[in-house]
Parts: C-alpha cells; sequence; structure tokens
C-alpha cells in the first residue's frame, strides 16, 4: 500500500456515522419539541427541571456531533476508528433518552396538575 492510500471506510463505520448523524437530528428536534410543548397548552412545566431536561438532551446531541466528527477524522487521516467512538455510541441514546423520558414525565405531571 502506497502512503497516499487510506485504508477503506468499512460499512460497519459507514453505519455508526448515519447513526450519528440521525441521533444528532433527533437530539435537535426533541429540543425543540420539548420547549415548543412547554410554552404550549395547558401544562405547567417548571423552568429548572426544563433546563435540566435541555440540558440531557443537548449532551445527547453533542455525543453524537463529536462521535460523527471522530468517525470523519479517522477516515480522512487513515486511522482506526477511536474507541471513544464506542463510548459515545452507547452515552447519546442514553442522554436522549433521559431527556426525553425526563420530559415526557414533567409534562403530563404538569397536564395532570393543571
Amino acid at each position: 500500500m502506497d502512503e497516499d492510500e487510506t485504508p477503506p471506510v468499512s460499512e460497519a463505520d459507514r453505519l455508526l456515522y448515519d447513526w450519528f448523524k440521525h441521533l444528532t437530528s433527533l437530539s435537535l428536534l426533541a429540543i425543540g419539541g420539548a420547549l415548543s410543548l412547554s410554552q404550549a397548552g395547558g401544562a405547567k412545566v417548571d423552568p429548572i427541571p426544563l433546563g435540566i431536561i435541555v440540558i440531557a438532551m443537548g449532551v445527547a446531541g453533542a455525543c453524537s456531533f463529536s462521535g460523527a466528527d471522530q468517525l470523519v477524522r479517522a477516515a480522512a487521516e487513515g486511522k482506526p476508528v477511536p474507541r471513544s467512538a464506542r463510548l459515545l455510541q452507547r452515552a447519546a441514546p442514553g442522554f436522549l433518552g433521559m431527556g426525553v423520558g425526563a420530559f415526557m414525565a414533567v409534562f403530563i405531571g404538569g397536564l395532570a396538575g393543571a
């Protein structure tokens, strides 16, 4: 293999990149949806729990974006995917799930108390 050649990107890395892109978009949509629903309707949502929820969803988006960035950098430099990308693969949906689950609990509780 010549110095100019880089190893081909595996199909698993391509799928992981798409996974990260999807989770980044989903995190942004979840943040927008949570903020929109908290302002509309009859539910009263306290700002402090809402802030924590938005932060959890934002961390999910940041993890996803960072994971996609690591994959692109590794492919561009012809290096293997860093192990931290696998950690981000697990952390991103965890934070997103926490944020969405907490929002559902707070929002439904706000509807019941309204």
